[in-house]
C-alpha cells in the first residue's frame, strides 16, 4: 500500500512516519515544503507519484497565528486541502483529513460527535470549510474521507511555541 502523508516533516508527520518506517507493506511518500512539495502550488501536483491513501497533516496550526495573519491560514489550509482531495480523486485514493477539536464551549459534556460544532477561531474555522470540502468530495466525485478530530496533541519533538 502507499500511502502519502502531506505535512510529512511536521510534528505528526514525522510520529506518523516513524511509526509506519519499518512496515514492509507500506511504502510513504512524503509532502512537505521542506522537501519541495508545497500543496500550496498547483505546479507540484504532477510531481507527487501515486498512492492509495491520503494522511493529510499539513496545516498552519498555531491558533494566535490565526488572528494576526488570516490570510496566509485560509490561503494555506483551504489551498492544501483541496489540493490533497483532488490527488486524491485522481488517483481514486481514499482521504484521512486531520481536522481539529471543533466545538467551542461545550454544550454538554462528554463532548461526543454528534455535538453541534461552533469555530471559536480563524484556524477552527478553515478546518470546518476543510470538513466540508471533504464531504463535497465525496458527495459529488466518490472520494472516500475520514476526518479525524483530535483534541490536544503532545509529545515528544513538538514545537515549543511557549
Amino acid at each position: 500500500m502507499r500511502i502519502a502523508i502531506s505535512g510529512s516533516e511536521g510534528f505528526l508527520g514525522k510520529a506518523l512516519q516513524s511509526k509506519l518506517h519499518n512496515d514492509k507493506t507500506v511504502e510513504l511518500i512524503c509532502i512537505d515544503k521542506k522537501n519541495g512539495l508545497d500543496l500550496t502550488d498547483p505546479s507540484v501536483l504532477d510531481q507527487i507519484p501515486g498512492f492509495d491513501v491520503f494522511v493529510h497533516l499539513a496545516a498552519l496550526s498555531y491558533v494566535p497565528d490565526s488572528y494576526n495573519s488570516p490570510y496566509a491560514f485560509y490561503r494555506v489550509n483551504l489551498n492544501a486541502t483541496l489540493a490533497a482531495l483532488e490527488l486524491c480523486r485522481l488517483n481514486k485514493a481514499k482521504m484521512i483529513f486531520l481536522s481539529s477539536y471543533v466545538y467551542g464551549k461545550p454544550k454538554y459534556l462528554p463532548v461526543d460527535e454528534e455535538h453541534p460544532v461552533c469555530a471559536f477561531n480563524p484556524y477552527a474555522q478553515t478546518k470546518l470549510i476543510g470538513e466540508a470540502i471533504c464531504e463535497g468530495f465525496y458527495k459529488d466525485f466518490g472520494v472516500p474521507c475520514i476526518i479525524l478530530r483530535p483534541f490536544n496533541i503532545y509529545g515528544p519533538g513538538q514545537n515549543n511555541l511557549f
